[in-house]
């Protein structure tokens, strides 16, 4: 077989492992880009990239196939259908590397996308034209091909390698450094095309072993950028996974609120006490358990309304965390009740407390035009001296509610207080 076939046949596997590396990372961007939450652009643009270069290399591969060695330099391509090959080979080529530096400024200064791409697309297919009509040789179209890529590539390595501090990572820093490859790259072929082109018969063997090279280095460069734009979008989704984590749990701690804590009264809920919210201090004591029965309230809200209903309970739940100490705990136990346990008190002691201060409080008012509203606060209390011994107190109030104390009625002409303060 004649040395130049030999290189030809070694540059098509080259370029045909190009084609499936770049296939392969527009593959992985394109599932990666579906999987985070609010798409990113910059992924998209970098798929499109990809595929606009897998394109590339499929065309240079066909071209490869089709044209004769020996006259690959000399321009003799026999064909229309090989000089539109080229055509396509250089213009998506052009297209991947321009759509590489619109999804770099996509991610590194949110500039608008269509335009761009637009942009890129009319500018790959105007130079195209352009450096087809100075060669239409695949050396040629390489050589006008690469200070292109160069400057591209340095374009994206230098918006990546000064992007602000608190948006630097690593990942982002090694992509900065692969697309500096690619620009490395970029001007090694202009060098080595370049004398090829100048001095075709002269050093032809001497750069040979470079131009059959090329469909290789391409694919390991092509896989290394590959490999940073795909660690760069897991860094990506990583973050969309945080936020998804940090807004989950926000929600659940406003869920766990709303569970422990009543929203109208502001007391904790009888969920926390079945949770042992709030109840280290009183498990390793003795002390007192009150229940505060509201007599009437289910009439109030038949008669006046829920609104009025629920401003009593919200003056009654203030009344009685006015009267707790910070280790005594409130809890809403049921719809008009309330639970107070009170640690190491006893019942003598708080019941005068509690008692003048449910008698003496100051009558809540509202403007009427139903009738008077009577309602009466009802308190029962039971000692305990232990854990479970709290437990069989709560069931003996829960169960014996006896009137101890009237709180005053509420008048027909009642003065408004805020529901929720």
């Amino acid at each position: 077989m004649p040395l130049e076939y030999v290189h030809q046949l070694v540059a098509l596997l080259g370029t045909a492992t190009a084609f499936a590396v770049a296939l392969i990372a527009a593959a992985l961007l394109s599932l990666l880009g579906r999987r985070i939450r609010r798409r990113r652009t910059n992924l998209t643009t970098w798929t499109e990239g990809w595929v606009a270069l897998a394109a590339g290399m499929m065309a240079r591969a066909l071209y490869l196939a089709m044209v004769d060695p020996r006259t690959v330099v000399s321009g003799a391509l026999g064909g229309e259908g090989i000089r539109a090959t080229a055509m396509v080979m250089q213009v998506a080529t052009l297209l991947g590397f321009a759509l590489f530096a619109v999804g770099t400024g996509l991610y590194t200064r949110g500039l608008p996308r269509r335009a761009l791409v637009v942009g890129a697309a009319t500018a790959a297919g105007a130079y195209a034209l352009i450096s087809g009509s100075l060669g239409s040789t695949v050396h040629a179209l390489i050589f006008w091909q690469a200070p292109v890529v160069f400057v591209l590539s340095a374009l994206c390595a230098a918006a990546l390698a000064a992007l602000a501090p608190g948006r630097r990572s690593r990942r982002s820093d090694a992509l900065a450094a692969l697309f500096g490859l690619q620009a490395l790259a970029s001007a090694g072929w202009f060098v080595i095309y370049g004398l090829r082109l100048m001095a075709p018969s002269g050093n032809s063997e001497a750069l040979a072993s470079w131009i059959e090279s090329y469909g290789f280095v391409d694919a390991a460069v092509f896989a290394a950028l590959a490999a940073g734009m795909v660690a760069l979008a897991v860094e990506q989704q990583q973050r969309e996974l945080d936020d998804a984590r940090a807004e989950l749990a926000v929600a659940h701690d406003q869920v766990r609120r709303e569970a422990l804590y009543d929203l109208l009264t502001g007391c904790m809920t009888r969920q926390a006490f079945r949770e042992g919210v709030g109840l280290a201090v009183a498990h390793a004591t003795h002390g007192t358990a009150v229940l505060c029965d509201l007599a009437g309230l289910e009439q109030i809200n038949r008669v006046h309304g829920r609104i009025v209903g629920d401003d009593i309970l919200w003056h009654a739940g203030r009344v009685l965390r006015a009267q707790i100490r910070p280790a005594d705990r409130l809890y809403r136990w049921g719809g008009d009740e309330f639970l107070l346990i009170l640690p190491g008190a006893r019942a003598e002691d708080v019941r005068p407390r509690l008692a003048r201060a449910v008698t003496e409080v100051p009558a809540l008012r509202r403007a009427s035009e139903g009738g008077p509203m009577a309602w009466t606060m009802t308190l029962s209390f039971a000692e305990y001296d232990d854990r479970d011994g709290m437990r069989r107190a709560i069931q003996q109030v829960a169960g014996a509610v006896e009137p101890l104390s009237k709180a005053r009625a509420v008048q027909e002409t009642l003065r408004p207080v805020p529901a929720y303060q």
